[in-house]
């Protein structure tokens, strides 16, 4: 395919995105805008657009084959350690992006003290 059509080609796709029948009839809407009026009336609105969120807790009740990290309460706590390599800055990058995970889950990532298993956060190949 010569390079000029397949800028013509990119271009194209442009203008109606994925699943479009035609051109929006107002061109001052963002993408926001757009998602916010395909979920007026609808029971449970889209995420992003496109995505139907899942309401029931999908998690593997550790039933057929015991559970990988040992469940405290009603939660599982996973210790991790973050290598020394990483500055401050980055090792409270990785913390927090694993903090992000108690919003959603029971998962409880937890600084590692003296247990066996556990995740190890190093700067290496591959």
């Amino acid at each position: 395919m010569t390079p000029v059509i397949s800028v013509v080609l990119l271009l194209s796709l442009m203008v109606y995105p994925p699943g479009a029948t035609g051109a929006p009839t107002d061109k001052s809407m963002d993408v926001s805008e757009i998602i916010k009026k395909a979920n007026a009336g609808i029971k449970t609105p889209l995420i992003h657009g496109d995505i139907v969120p899942n309401l029931n807790r999908n998690a593997d009740p550790c039933v057929t084959k015991g559970c990988l990290w040992p469940k405290t309460g009603s939660y599982v706590n996973v210790p991790f350690i973050i290598g020394p390599q990483y500055s401050t800055a980055e090792r409270n990058f990785i913390t927090n992006s694993l903090l992000t995970f108690h919003k959603s889950t029971c998962i409880r990532f937890v600084p590692r003290t003296t247990q066996q298993d556990y995740l190890s956060f190093f700067s290496g190949n591959g």
